[in-house]
């Protein structure tokens, strides 16, 4: 990359609300790299709230979410890039320089999930599950525990295991380890390899 860029302006938030918080009062521009499976709100809302206050900043969702339908709804809603967790540190690369100067980016990956859906016609298999669904999903593949993602949600034990009762009767499975194999079959979760 062309732009070096110091330690003091690159900085990490463990949450959205603090990352709002900060922006809210000071003048902002630049580039924000963010999942979108976050605690207590997921990337979509926080780049809305975030685009409210700061019209130009720039966003970039690195995500093990690489479902088609979603990718289009971050794109469609204004990020910049997207970017499934596989991709390569070039990858990464081009999508910060694409962004920066205007463009949109997606990594290989992700466009050949694209092309092969235009040429087989599937609908995306996540419109089967709701938006909560999907991310109750998202966090199972990840391996969290129903209580884990009651916390990270912020929603109660009872409505989490019936977020997941529902997700395994549409997808025609029995448990949640057939769930999570269902998901990585269908692309709606991508293994990421710790090489």
């Amino acid at each position: 990359m062309h732009n070096t860029y110091t330690k003091d302006e690159i900085k990490l938030y463990n949450n959205a609300k603090d990352f709002l918080k900060e922006i809210r009062f000071s003048p902002t521009s630049g580039l924000v790299i963010t999942d979108l499976l976050m605690p207590g709100m997921n990337g979509i809302e926080i780049m809305l709230k975030a685009k409210e206050l700061h019209p130009g900043l720039k966003f970039i969702f690195l995500s093990t979410a690489a479902d088609t339908n979603k990718v289009r709804e971050c794109i469609k809603k204004g990020a910049s890039a997207y970017l499934s967790k596989d991709a390569s540190e070039q990858e990464l690369i081009s999508a910060i320089e694409a962004a920066l100067n205007g463009k949109n980016y997606l990594n290989n990956s992700l466009k050949n999930k694209w092309i092969e859906n235009i040429f087989t016609g599937e609908e995306p298999v996540s419109k089967l599950f709701s938006p909560r669904e999907n991310e109750v999903m998202h966090y199972l593949c990840a391996g969290k525990s129903p209580k884990e993602i009651a916390h990270e949600m912020g929603l109660s034990l009872n409505t989490i295991q019936q977020y997941i009762r529902g997700t395994m009767r549409k997808a025609g499975v029995k448990r949640t380890t057939e769930l999570v194999l269902y998901a990585i079959q269908k692309g709606l979760y991508t293994i990421v390899s710790k090489e």
